[in-house]
């Protein structure tokens, strides 16, 4: 995979920050539950929070993937 022309694109580096943006999330709702003192309603919220962020954290790696695929052929749209 050519890795200059991976990143070059708007899609890729929009993935990547919605990545890092959803691993704050889980990191924030992960340590308030581990360090925080919640209640049982907050510790429901914390743990759906997680789940539903982990679910959305694979969609993501999943369409950086196929990103990369396209990307790697030579007769795709987001060829240059």
């Amino acid at each position: 995979m050519n890795l200059k022309l991976f990143l070059r694109h708007r899609e890729v580096w929009l993935s990547l920050m919605s990545l890092l943006g959803q691993l704050i999330i889980m990191v924030i709702a992960l340590v308030s539950l581990l360090f925080g003192d919640v209640s049982f309603k907050g510790a429901i919220i914390s743990i759906l929070v997680l789940l539903v962020f982990s679910f959305v954290f694979s969609v993501t790696i999943l369409r950086l993937r196929h990103l990369a695929n396209i990307t790697d052929t030579p007769d795709s749209p987001m060829h240059d």
